[in-house]
């Protein structure tokens, strides 16, 4: 992918299935939603790129950081990774990534967008009501819960702005109900309205960095 042919700021969304839309149509995809919003707030000033892949842990986000993101910059990146370096799967008792790993990984990834001219914003996932049992006997959302901390403790020590999603939707009234599918987690076609409406909001706030 390039951006010399374009010549909009890049607006790229690096992630998992959350950022990619997985079970979602074309149409029904947040960031299809996000560049509507956009463009309505910042008409021909941004372009939003959608680098979700469904499944992506942070390691396999950094494998293929190089093809899919840094041609499109310099440009705004958010980060949404984390769902799948804390799962664990049904014959495993351990988490696809350790806890140490993905900090290491997101610190790089970091690293690396802002070496190329990238302003990072890190996305604290949505609340969702994914409470099956993994692998080692415990909850989706138990196995998740320290990775969700390390995020917010990371973005807070070195100062990596933030898109704070659950505060968001709590300021907003919004419940894991109003965003997720029958999954419990990805996000339905209202909740992929909700997610862009809420991350538009997000970037609003960043007035620096978001503007036209």
């Amino acid at each position: 992918m390039s951006n010399s042919h374009d010549s909009r700021k890049s607006l790229v969304c690096f992630g998992d299935s959350i950022t990619e839309g997985e079970g979602s149509l074309p149409q029904d995809k947040w960031t299809l939603f996000l560049q509507e919003l956009v463009d309505k707030a910042h008409p021909g000033t941004y372009k939003v790129h959608n680098c979700g892949v469904g499944g992506d842990t942070t390691a396999i986000g950094i494998d293929r950081i190089e093809q899919d993101v840094l041609p499109l910059l310099p440009g705004l990146v958010l980060v949404q990774f984390g769902i799948n370096d804390a799962y664990v799967f049904p014959w495993s008792r351990l988490s696809r990534l350790s806890l140490a790993e993905y900090e290491r990984n997101l610190g790089e990834m970091v690293r690396i967008l802002r070496k190329r001219g990238g302003s990072v914003i890190l996305i604290r996932n949505h609340t969702n009501c994914c409470n099956h049992p993994q692998g080692n006997g415990r909850t989706f959302l138990r196995n998740f819960a320290p990775f969700d901390r390390a995020l917010c403790n990371m973005a807070a020590r070195r100062r990596i702005r933030m898109i704070d999603l659950p505060d968001l939707m709590e300021q907003a009234g919004l419940t894991a109900g109003d965003m997720v599918s029958d999954d419990g987690l990805h996000l339905s076609p209202e909740g992929n309205r909700h997610y862009a409406e809420l991350v538009f909001i997000g970037l609003k706030r960043l007035k620096r960095i978001f503007s036209s």
